[in-house]
């Protein structure tokens, strides 16, 4: 079994959190840093970069985004 970083280093990793109708997730970007993400009901994801100069992101991360977003979406459907 190999060693995951990201998850030692942020456990909630790519992870969906659906609290108070609000969908929202963190994941590490290619370079380590956390991007705080919000999924509106929109088919789309909002990322604060706000403490960031640049985001860096990998093939992994795309995937991983374009894999919150579905939940995210899947959530708001089965609730709303």
């Amino acid at each position: 079994m190999g060693i995951n970083i990201e998850d030692d280093l942020l456990p909630e990793n790519g992870k969906l959190i659906f609290k108070d109708e609000l969908a929202t997730a963190k994941l590490l970007d290619a370079e380590l840093d956390e991007l705080k993400l919000s999924f509106q009901n929109d088919g789309c994801v909002d990322i604060d970069v706000s403490s960031l100069s640049y985001v860096k992101l990998s093939i992994d991360n795309l995937e991983d985004l374009i894999r919150l977003i579905y939940e995210a979406e899947e959530k708001y459907n089965e609730i709303l």
